[in-house]
């Protein structure tokens, strides 16, 4: 059973300062702020979120309007920078493997992991000096 009582107060700033008997012993419930300043913090803190969020879907709707409104090179060079950087981090942590002191491998699976690595980048070169598209014509012979 709880027994409330009002104790002085010592700051002014609180406006209610009550004891109560728990279980625990004596607790002490007081508000650090007045209600009218913990309403005004909460409404500017809405409107900070409300800010916040507006400013965030004119950004999203100005980021998609750029992506509809972007050209074939436009595009080629975003998707390109964020691509080749991804891709060079992955192939700079493969560096990491190369600790002694943490892995143990032979020199056969290191030329095994580069060949790999070659291959794919080769085929991938290749794709890009196909520019020229050649007809093939049938013909009867």
């Amino acid at each position: 059973m709880k027994k409330q009582r009002v104790v002085k107060q010592k700051n002014p700033t609180v406006t209610k300062r009550t004891i109560s008997k728990s279980r625990s012993g004596w607790r002490n419930h007081a508000t650090r702020f007045p209600y009218k300043i913990r309403r005004k913090e909460d409404k500017n803190m809405e409107e900070n979120k409300q800010a916040l969020q507006e400013q965030e879907m004119e950004s999203q709707e100005e980021a998609e309007n750029a992506v509809e409104n972007e050209t074939k090179s436009e595009k080629f060079i975003r998707l390109a920078q964020s691509r080749v950087t991804k891709a060079s981090v992955a192939i700079s942590r493969i560096a990491y493997l190369a600790n002694t002191s943490a892995y143990d491998y032979t020199p056969e699976q290191v030329e095994q992991m580069f060949l790999a690595l070659e291959q794919e980048l080769s085929q991938v070169k290749v794709q890009f000096q196909k520019t020229e598209k050649t007809k093939k014509a049938f013909s009867f012979q």
